[in-house]
């Protein structure tokens, strides 16, 4: 395989773990988010049902940007918007605070890092007989972040807070800007 290829599969699969383990872990800050601002836990439910809704009804928006503006624009965009969605929780003390931040803008930043955007441009750096096995090894190496993440939030949560811990994590999403260069390209530009 070319060294570009391998250069996209592992900037994808690391800005897929970090967005699986982020968006895997949200469970854990349902509590601590709830009691702190005194709010019923209904109100991040609904915050989280946003961002699904979101990343189901702008994935196919988001996949013709990506097509007219490249993948790594759109990733890094992506990144941004998690960067900033995940700063407003740490800042929240409103249900509209968690409707902006968990809700809304996640939900717009799932759609320009998920698994059919990142996994698409690595694919159209792999020969077409290589893909299948790559596709299965970046989905796999993908999903480790909520098996690695997930226990390393709550540990954090537990040590520093739920507010600093989400401080934490957008520090971590803001890898997810450089590494976006290596996704560089339009589906057009598959062999």
């Amino acid at each position: 395989m070319p060294r570009k290829a391998w250069i996209a599969l592992a900037a994808g699969c690391v800005i897929l773990f970090l967005i699986n383990g982020q968006r895997q872990s949200f469970g854990l800050f349902l509590g601590p988010i709830s009691a702190e601002i005194g709010l019923p836990t209904a109100v991040f439910s609904l915050s989280l049902a946003i961002q699904n809704l979101l990343l189901g009804v702008c994935q196919p928006i988001t996949s013709a940007i990506a097509e007219r503006y490249g993948t790594a624009r759109t990733v890094a965009v992506g990144g941004l918007c998690h960067i900033a969605g995940t700063l407003i929780l740490a800042n929240a003390d409103s249900a509209w605070d968690l409707y902006t931040g968990a809700g809304f803008v996640i939900g717009i930043g799932s759609t320009g890092s998920s698994f059919a955007i990142i996994l698409g441009a690595i694919t159209r750096h792999v020969p077409a007989e290589r893909r299948s096995m790559i596709l299965g090894i970046g989905a796999a190496l993908a999903s480790l972040g909520q098996l690695f993440l997930a226990p390393l939030n709550q540990k954090l949560i537990g040590n520093f807070g739920w507010s600093m811990t989400l401080v934490m994590i957008a520090i971590a999403l803001g890898a997810i800007v450089p590494l976006s260069a290596a996704l560089a390209g339009r589906a057009r530009d598959t062999d």
